[in-house]
């Protein structure tokens, strides 16, 4: 299972470098690229909180 840290800097990696800015493609690509390695309702929050912190 993936950290929380990883999963917080695997998001801002598809943000700045993959350039994906929604929730819904940041999910589909971690979960395609890393099948069961983190709670689907923790992914969402953590993506959630990283995009938050990216906009402000």
């Amino acid at each position: 299972m993936m950290t929380r840290e990883e999963c917080e800097d695997l998001v801002a990696y598809y943000i700045h470098v993959e350039g994906y800015t929604d929730l819904r493609s940041i999910y589909v690509v971690m979960n395609q690229e890393y099948p069961g390695e983190f709670d689907r309702k923790q992914a969402l929050e953590i993506i959630r909180k990283v995009l938050k912190e990216e906009r402000e």
